[in-house]
């Protein structure tokens, strides 16, 4: 593989970072060789080890990337900086099962022991957490991030920039426009048609 930039030095990209040493570096490849962090925020010169650069040092041509980055309001800001020309990485944990049919987007990060179902289609810069389970035919827009436990069944369809939290969870056939918040736990028994943020079980919007 190419170089690959990790954006972002928070708490994320700490597990970004174990899931990129086990699907990449089982083997005595130098991961300072071939790994590096970008964040302008930053004033250290390194992160795990890894060198930090900031985003005008970056060698386009030479790297793929990865956004480490849990909020998808700053991936998206950080993919509308890049050229078009930036290429992303997709990074998978091999003890997650991902269907040969389902389909998944650029910049994916999948942890461990999650399951994508058939016919799933994932969209770009979309995160999955620990033990998610997406369900057969389930439709997925850029920018989706599932918290640890994330249950979603079959034939949903789900707008962009979409957040769940842990162990929440979405019932069979249902749609959830683009810009909505599910929090712990909550429970979505029906369309959420309205942006905004919803709790409980079933899942109420609070605000």
């Amino acid at each position: 593989m190419r170089k690959l930039g990790i954006f972002g030095t928070g708490g994320f990209s700490l597990e970004v970072f174990d899931l990129i040493v086990d699907c990449f570096f089982a083997s005595d490849r130098k991961i300072d060789e071939e790994v590096y962090f970008i964040d302008d925020n930053n004033k250290n010169e390194s992160h795990l080890g890894l060198k930090i650069l900031k985003q005008v040092d970056i060698e386009f041509v030479n790297s793929e990337f990865v956004i480490a980055i849990g909020n998808s309001n700053i991936r998206k800001r950080i993919v509308d900086s890049l050229p078009i020309t930036a290429k992303f990485a997709k990074i998978i944990h091999p003890s997650s099962y991902i269907s040969p049919s389902a389909v998944l987007g650029d910049d994916i990060i999948i942890s461990h022991n999650c399951i994508i179902s058939s016919k799933v289609n994932i969209g770009n810069h979309s995160q999955l957490n620990y033990h998610t389970c997406i369900g057969h035919e389930t439709e997925i827009n850029d920018y989706f991030t599932a918290a640890p436990g994330v249950k979603i069944s079959g034939k949903c369809k789900i707008g962009a920039n979409v957040y769940f939290g842990t162990n929440s969870s979405l019932i069979e056939g249902k749609i959830i426009t683009s810009d909505v918040k599910i929090g712990i736990g909550a429970v979505v028994l029906g369309n959420l048609k309205n942006p905004g943020t919803y709790l409980f079980n079933p899942a109420k919007k609070i605000f």
